[in-house]
């Protein structure tokens, strides 16, 4: 795999995030994602569903959040 490639795999998660593409999302992870905040409070979540849920809310509360 080239840098370049690796560079996209690693963005394609939040650049979906940014666009709202949930579906987008699911396709590039997996489906054990684990979400793991270390800002105060702590919090962890595990499973794309899970994640996903969690930042639906996130845009709801923020939306102009990235």
């Amino acid at each position: 795999m080239t840098d370049q490639q690796l560079i996209d795999l690693a963005q394609a998660p939040m650049l979906t995030f940014n666009k709202r593409d949930w579906d987008g999302l699911r396709s590039c992870t997996t489906a054990d994602l684990v979400y793991d905040e270390v800002a105060a409070p702590h919090r962890r979540v595990e499973g794309i569903d899970q994640v996903i849920a969690m930042w639906q809310e996130a845009t709801i509360a923020f939306p102009d959040i990235w």
